[in-house]
């Protein structure tokens, strides 16, 4: 019986031990676990990518911009690009809902209409992105990403064909390949 108490009493010393805490207790190490590290201690010298010493001279005075086609004025214009394979013409999207085309010529005074839209221009709205399939020379299919209606606002991403010639978008036959409800009028993306 003897025996058995004392095995009792340190058992109960050994778990009142290991329960014991005190605020003089230092606090506890949680060392990681051993395997490689990530990161650094202390940034690396770094001597062969320097910037070049600043030109002299007032800001702004070393950058000097051209307008190229200066004959041409767009309203609102959100993308410029060309069809692949194809650096003849441009096509200017323009938001409120037309993409326009013109020769890649410096002094071009004209640019016809591509396709018109109906689109909601509000806000971030309107005809936003333009995407020519890569293929597009033979198959004559475009993708557009526009904003449409209101109460829902509706952001659309339709693929188009052109019409017979190539100088027109067929904007009446679409596939819809998405279309998102908006409840708001900003943060629409739209660039595909």
């Amino acid at each position: 019986m003897r025996t058995i108490a004392r095995l009792t009493l340190i058992g109960c010393s050994a778990l009142a031990g290991a329960c014991h805490h005190s605020s003089d207790d230092p606090p506890a190490q949680n060392n990681p676990p051993p395997g490689p590290t990530a990161g650094l201690d202390a940034r690396p010298s770094n001597l062969t990518c320097v910037a070049p010493a600043k030109s002299g001279g007032n800001a702004g005075t070393t950058i000097a911009l051209q307008r190229v086609f200066p004959n041409l004025t767009f309203t609102q214009p959100v993308a410029m690009l060309q069809a692949p394979g194809d650096n003849s013409r441009w096509f200017v999207l323009e938001k409120t809902g037309a993409a326009r085309v013109f020769a890649n010529t410096a002094n071009v005074s004209t640019a016809s209409t591509f396709a018109a839209l109906t689109v909601n221009p509000d806000g971030e709205g309107g005809l936003l992105g333009m995407a020519f399939h890569p293929s597009f020379a033979s198959n004559g299919q475009v993708f557009l990403s526009t904003t449409e209606g209101s109460n829902p606002i509706v952001s659309h991403i339709a693929r188009y064909r052109v019409n017979p010639g190539g100088a027109t978008l067929d904007t009446v036959n679409r596939d819809i390949l998405l279309r998102v409800n908006q409840p708001f009028n900003n943060h629409k993306g739209g660039n595909i």
